[in-house]
Order: C-alpha cells, then sequence, then structure tokens
C-alpha cells in the first residue's frame, strides 16, 4: 500500500506553529533577561531595566548589590508593628547614593484600623524612603527610633536598622 500525499495546506500549518513557537520562545528569552535581579550582574541592561530593589524591616544586617542607576526603595515597619512609623533615616551618602523620595511615614491601613492599630500614637504603619544608585562603592542605609510606641522605648535590637548596599558599574 502506498502513502497518502501529504496535504500542502497541513505543512504550511507546521511551518506556521513553528515559527510562531520560535519566537515565542526567542520573544521569552529576551523578557527574562530584561530584568536583572539585586546581587545578578547583566553588563548589557540599561539602569531603566533593572527592577527596582525592595528592602524591608527583615533586611537588617544584610547586603545588597545594586548597579549605578538601578533605584532601591527602603520600607521599615508594619501596620501590625507598634512604633514602626518612629523611625528616622540618617543621611545617605551622597557620593554613591541620591535621595529620590525622601522619608514619608504612612499609618495603619485600613485592615488594620478596626484593631488597636487605630489608636494615636502608638506608630502602627511604614517609613519608606526610595534611593538611587548613583556611583560605585560600598555604603550603608541606616535608621534609629527610640520610641516602639506611645512612651514605650525600644529594646537595642529594635532601635537600629542597616543595610549595607555595594554599588556596582
Amino acid at each position: 500500500m502506498e502513502p497518502m500525499p501529504r496535504s500542502p495546506h497541513r505543512t504550511d500549518m507546521n511551518l506556521k506553529v513553528s515559527t510562531a513557537a520560535a519566537i515565542a520562545i526567542a520573544l521569552l528569552a529576551t523578557a527574562c533577561g530584561s530584568q536583572v535581579s539585586p546581587g545578578v550582574s547583566n553588563s548589557s541592561a540599561s539602569p531603566s531595566q533593572w527592577a527596582m530593589i525592595q528592602i524591608h524591616s527583615t533586611d537588617n544586617g544584610h547586603t545588597v548589590e545594586a548597579h549605578v542607576g538601578q533605584q532601591i526603595h527602603i520600607e521599615l515597619g508594619s501596620a501590625t508593628e507598634a512604633g514602626s512609623t518612629y523611625w528616622q533615616f540618617d543621611p545617605v551618602d551622597a557620593a554613591t547614593l541620591q535621595v529620590v523620595s525622601e522619608p514619608s511615614a504612612s499609618g495603619a491601613t485600613p485592615e488594620a484600623s478596626a484593631s488597636i492599630a487605630s489608636i494615636p500614637g502608638l506608630g502602627f504603619g511604614v517609613v519608606t524612603m526610595t534611593v538611587e544608585a548613583t556611583a560605585a562603592g560600598i555604603t550603608r542605609v541606616t535608621a534609629q527610633r527610640t520610641t516602639c510606641g506611645e512612651a514605650m522605648l525600644c529594646p537595642p535590637e529594635r532601635a537600629k536598622f542597616a543595610v549595607e548596599i555595594d554599588v556596582v558599574n
């Protein structure tokens, strides 16, 4: 028995599907390579392609790698931690970092406002600041607070925050 000849339409469809799959894989590979995570080097990426680095209270004592031109957003506290809005950022090293958004505090979230977090003076909320890495070098972002709630002093382990930032080209 002789095999049936293939339809030219089926061959064209297979070719189109294969081409579409190859294009999709190429686009996906390009998109994945365009964002750089902290600590990952990609010398072909431009500053606008780097993801903003997010730093939180839990990163206290850690080191973060950033690229020149990359922004770093620092968020201290939470809507469930008393004394969170009492954080004061120390001035940043102007030789390596530039402040993009000045430190600001926001109060308790609407979800927390029905609880103890809505009591004035307890300091529930977050303090944020955004900086941009402007030159290679090693620097620190530090903050401090003396009060962890109304008339409540912070114990030493909760009174200071510091993250080392290693800025690379």
